[in-house]
């Protein structure tokens, strides 16, 4: 993922999107710098709850890309993670920004309403809305967003983590899309201001990173699978039956994380063939064989 890289935290790298930049210069240029830096106080609030539950679960966050809506966490060891664990790293975001606006909202109506009677505190209530809108925004259930993470740790657990992260950041495409429409709209009927629509299409352009990355970091995962039992010295099974028919591509999106997979292969008539391993289907996968039969996988695994 493109950016410019701000500084480094330990071993995480801090890098600005090419969009938020954008939105930096566009907010100085008119007169809101320091609106936007209040903004970017809340980005990096949210993306501090992130940081801190991903450690608290033994994740090692790589990199972190910081987005007009958030930011993109880049797991170092993401395959080690069970759906609950990203289910909480990804909660952690909104829930922080919920937090700092509950506290400020707090001081604003008892500490300083005593002190400054009949005041008004606009920085402190854009801090609070500021915070409220970023996790709202990112509670919808689509990729790049928090609510997206959400979505596709549930469902890999039906559906396999290709499948659920296909379906997720399908979603994105779909919100990026009504938001950029209703952007226009508002555009074309006297609201030129109106950031839905621009927001609408980051989110399209986060979703469809999100959807071309989705193959390659399942497969990392399921391919590092023999460090994770080195590590944890067991891991829980999944049985799968399968028609020798089969493609390679049809069983690798039935995959679920955290599990080890092994593969009954039957005929027509239920009579059984063989057993494949699901590194015996990854290998294929990795060499590009997604097509290949399962039938004539097993004849060369024999």
């Amino acid at each position: 993922m493109s950016g410019i890289r701000l500084c480094r935290l330990g071993s995480t790298s801090i890098y600005l999107h090419p969009t938020l930049i954008a939105v930096a210069g566009v907010s100085v240029v008119s007169g809101y710098g320091l609106e936007f830096l209040i903004f970017v106080s809340g980005l990096l609030l949210h993306e501090g709850g992130h940081l801190l539950k991903a450690s608290l679960e033994g994740a090692m966050v790589k990199s972190v890309h910081l987005w007009p809506f958030g930011a993109v966490a880049r797991l170092e060891r993401a395959w080690q993670l069970e759906p609950r664990a990203e289910v909480l790293i990804a909660a952690a975001g909104p829930i922080n920004n919920i937090l700092v606006a509950t506290v400020s909202w707090i001081v604003q109506c008892t500490v300083l309403s005593r002190l400054y009677p009949g005041a008004t505190f606009p920085w402190l209530e854009l801090l609070i809305r500021s915070n409220l809108l970023m996790a709202a925004l990112n509670l919808l259930p689509c990729l790049p967003l928090d609510g997206g993470r959400i979505l596709r740790a549930w469902l890999s657990l039906q559906t396999g983590y290709l499948r659920a992260s296909r379906v997720a950041s399908n979603l994105g495409v779909l919100t990026g899309l009504g938001m950029t429409a209703y952007g226009l709209t508002r555009f074309f009927t006297g609201n030129p201001y109106d950031p839905v629509g621009i927001l609408g299409g980051i989110i399209m352009w986060g979703a469809l990173a999100e959807r071309d990355n989705s193959s390659f970091h399942s497969v990392v995962k399921l391919l590092t699978r023999q460090e994770e039992l080195r590590r944890r010295g067991i891991l829980p099974v999944e049985q799968l039956v399968c028609r020798g028919d089969l493609r390679v591509r049809d069983i690798v999106l039935r995959f679920l994380p955290a599990r080890y997979h092994i593969v009954t292969v039957v005929n027509g008539k239920f009579r059984e063939l063989g057993r494949l391993t699901e590194g015996d289907i990854l290998k294929a996968y990795y060499r590009g064989e997604i097509l290949r039969r399962l039938d004539s996988l097993l004849q060369e695994s024999m």
